[in-house]
């Protein structure tokens, strides 16, 4: 459950790419759960629309991950 919550997340919030110059993007994911609490050290997914993984990672202790360095299609 806790994995198909966050690959929704990595989803929804692709469309929130913010630009570092023109072609390069980062992310930031706060993992929570339904209560809104963070989940520190949770793995987070990003993914692209057919589910393919493109990256992973953990997020700290605060519950965020930043994907970085992410190219334009």
């Amino acid at each position: 459950m806790r994995i198909a919550i966050l690959a929704f997340l990595s989803i929804l919030f692709y469309s929130h790419v913010f630009a570092q110059g023109q072609d390069k993007r980062n992310i930031r994911i706060t993992a929570a759960n339904e209560q809104k609490n963070t989940l520190p050290g949770s793995t987070v997914y990003l993914l692209n629309p057919d589910s393919t993984v493109i990256r992973s990672g953990a997020a700290g202790a605060s519950g965020i991950f930043e994907f970085t360095d992410l190219g334009t299609r």
